[in-house]
């Protein structure tokens, strides 16, 4: 009797396995993960893998609350026939539905790929924020149900662009000569203090001692200058007890660079920003090189020697 349920069961996995494809079919349908800057309108797909064709599927969407659904932004890819119908409205739960079916019934193409798309716009608030799925249904030519799994995805919202930005200019002179440079900040917030290392190239030499602040800075602002390598030179500069930089614009660290004996454009690099508040509190950053070109200098002046006799009566006639 044991042998006998025992071949039974054996009967009904390799019945199980041979048979009835739709319970061994993968389908999924999956939220792509999105990344965009607070503010900006980002497009949302949604994939569909499936081994089963598939006719029509019904999903909804729960979006985070930092992110605004664009209305009437959701449309079908090229996936779709031109029999297939799209439906996408906001049910009670909060949830977007969207129900896509065909009329007559027609498979979509394809076993991957993008079914369907909608916009977003990001809100202010950075971080990640998941997106997901429930209520998923897909069917067949037959109207029947398929199997079919959900991948959720991530909203991921970039803080703004840092607004404060320190920068280096263009700059020229001739071979040997002494010129000056200055590093420019531009600034939305209160700027106390700040770090960074000007990085010169072989042909450009710093200018010992010669790094001062501008009249940005406030009375009680120090300012510390020193090559840390051969082409290195690291400014810290910090108020004590309390100062801020004035204005949102403009140069706040002069110095002077002699130039070598090679012509060229060469680059000045910022590396290592860091601006703080009074609190000491990091603010967001970005930095702009510059360049230096080393001239040929001004050609000699060419001198001629004139021989001959010269009649003072005809000097001034041609």
């Amino acid at each position: 009797m044991k042998k006998n349920y025992l071949s039974m069961l054996f009967a009904m996995a390799m019945l199980f396995f041979t048979t009835g494809t739709n319970l061994l079919a993968d389908n999924v349908l999956s939220i792509g993960n999105v990344t965009g800057e607070s503010g900006a309108t980002v497009p949302v797909s949604i994939s569909l893998s499936n081994d089963d064709d598939v006719v029509g599927f019904q999903l909804d969407i729960m979006m985070p609350a930092e992110v605004a659904f664009v209305d009437g932004s959701v449309e079908l890819t090229d996936r779709a026939s031109t029999s297939h119908v799209l439906y996408a409205d906001f049910v009670s739960s909060g949830a977007l539905r969207i129900l896509v079916y065909s009329m007559p019934a027609t498979t979509l193409t394809g076993n991957s790929g993008d079914v369907c798309t909608f916009d977003v716009t990001l809100g202010d608030v950075a971080g990640d924020f998941p997106i997901t799925m429930s209520n998923l249904v897909l069917s067949d030519i037959n109207g029947q149900s398929l199997p079919v799994e959900s991948n959720d995805g991530v909203i991921t919202i970039v803080g703004e662009p840092a607004n404060n930005i320190l920068s280096l200019g263009e700059y020229s002179g001739e071979a040997g000569e002494t010129i000056t440079i200055g590093v420019n900040m531009t600034n939305e917030d209160v700027v106390s203090s700040l770090q960074f290392d000007i990085v010169f190239p072989e042909s450009v030499s710093y200018v010992d001692g010669s790094a001062v602040l501008t009249d940005r800075k406030s009375p009680y602002h120090i300012l510390v200058a020193q090559m840390i390598d051969e082409t290195t030179l690291r400014v810290l500069t910090y108020a004590m007890p309390v100062g801020d930089f004035s204005g949102n614009d403009g140069e706040v660290v002069t110095m002077q660079i002699t130039l070598g004996e090679t012509e060229g454009t060469y680059p000045l690099s910022l590396e290592g920003v860091v601006l703080s508040d009074y609190l000491g509190t990091i603010l967001p950053s970005s930095s702009e090189n510059g360049e230096v070109t080393i001239g040929g200098g001004v050609p000699p002046v060419q001198t001629f020697t004139i021989t001959g006799e010269v009649n003072p009566a005809n000097a001034g006639t041609i």
